[in-house]
């Protein structure tokens, strides 16, 4: 497939992206760069670095990685073995090339796989996914996955899109049947 040099960033920049999936992403960069964001931003990424710590040296998973979320670097440095698995692996192939720049390459892979066919025999103590669950339809068997995937005493950490904000739940409802990736 000669699709992955035209992914380096989120999906809305792919060339395959719908005109709705851009606006829907403009959009949302937009919220992010709001100064109350950048406050909730800044002590989110405080907490999950204190609980990343907390792991440092265990098998992470990290669910929807793509060409890497924002911790996705710093999961693979302080993994004593990182696993990021996605759907796209034009993503992957991306996401792998930046893995190698980093010289980690010997404790960090990708998968091309669907979460819920995971192999159930590899324990993590550590799951992370940032703002990739709410694309799951069942989120009683999503959530036995990964309590049966996690190690004792271990840590997920996710974070999804804010649904109390009544403006981006009603623009989601509209552009969700438009949005190129939607059947993701």
């Amino acid at each position: 497939n000669n699709n992955n040099a035209t992914i380096t960033a989120g999906f809305s920049e792919n060339e395959f992206a719908s005109l709705i999936t851009k606006w829907w992403s403009k959009l949302r960069r937009f919220q992010k760069r709001s100064i109350g964001n950048k406050i909730i931003e800044r002590n989110k990424s405080s907490l999950h670095q204190r609980w990343i710590n907390e792991k440092k040296g265990g098998c992470f998973l990290e669910i929807g990685c793509f060409t890497g979320s924002p911790l996705t670097m710093t999961l693979a440095k302080e993994a004593g073995e990182y696993v990021g698995i996605d759907l796209s692996p034009d993503a992957l192939i991306v996401l792998e090339n930046k893995i190698a720049a980093a010289n980690l390459s010997e404790s960090a892979r990708v998968c091309n796989i669907d979460f819920l066919l995971l192999d159930n025999k590899k324990k993590y103590d550590l799951i992370y996914a940032d703002a990739v669950l709410h694309h799951f339809n069942n989120y009683e068997i999503l959530f036995k996955k990964i309590r049966f995937l996690l190690k004792r005493n271990g840590v997920i950490i996710f974070s999804e899109p804010s649904s109390f904000n009544i403006f981006y739940r009603v623009i989601r409802v509209i552009y969700r049947p438009f949005q190129t990736d939607a059947k993701w």
